[in-house]
């Protein structure tokens, strides 16, 4: 694939240290300790754009001021996004992960930044929250598996929001993406490595749902993403 982006993965430097092709990469942070190193990444490689905060699996501990840590490094990095955020049922503490995603997604607004989301069993709460909060500039729900009644309702909430997709197999998902606005629509891994050849098929199984070709879906999904990168602006 010429050029594509993955729209949500992490970084591995033995992974990522061959890599030659033309592809962007966002890369997550899911703990504290994860924000210098990429956004150092960041820095030396202008093919990789970073996400920073604390992932709902990971905010048991976080010590006073870890808030003001995020806007400082964010200040310092302007444009880093902010992720992984958002809230998981199938892990403990819900109202430290509400609290948590609260805080970093209020940065996010605050500071004009997109907001990288991970949601799991907790698209009611996210709904509600997503709806009384200051508008992000951009969110992204992502691996997104909600049903088209989550998407629907996301939809009308704002333009904003986009849907990325890893895995477009399920009848869940393959129906959320038939109703997916072309232009919010975002490919990922999840993976920790380089992968075209995984990104190309999700494309192509996309363009395959949508009936259009893999090549005009691809164009597509690359400038969807651009936006992403650019936190909303047009690249």
């Amino acid at each position: 694939m010429e050029h594509f982006v993955d729209a949500h993965c992490h970084f591995n430097r033995a992974a990522f240290s061959d890599y030659t092709g033309a592809g962007r990469f966002i890369c997550n942070a899911v703990t504290m300790e994860d924000w210098e190193p990429l956004a150092a990444v960041a820095r030396a490689d202008t093919r990789i754009s970073v996400a920073l905060g604390v992932h709902p699996w990971h905010i048991a501990g976080l010590h006073t001021g870890w808030t003001d840590a995020l806007r400082r490094m964010l200040g310092e990095n302007p444009h880093a996004a902010v992720g992984e955020i958002g809230l998981d049922a199938t892990h403990d503490n819900p109202d430290a992960q509400c609290n948590a995603f609260i805080a970093q997604y209020l940065i996010a607004a605050d500071m004009g930044r997109a907001a990288h989301i991970h949601c799991v069993r907790a698209w009611d709460k996210m709904l509600h929250l997503l709806k009384t909060l200051p508008r992000a500039p951009v969110i992204v729900a992502h691996r997104f598996s909600g049903n088209t009644h989550i998407l629907r309702a996301l939809c009308a909430m704002s333009d904003n929001i986009y849907f990325s997709y890893r895995d477009v197999s399920g009848p869940r998902t393959r129906d959320a993406v038939a109703e997916t606005p072309l232009h919010r629509i975002l490919v990922e891994t999840d993976g920790f490595a380089p992968a075209p050849a995984a990104i190309a098929r999700t494309i192509s199984d996309i363009a395959q749902i949508r009936g259009m070709s893999a090549a005009d879906m691809a164009n597509i999904i690359y400038d969807n993403s651009l936006r992403v990168v650019n936190n909303g602006q047009i690249a």
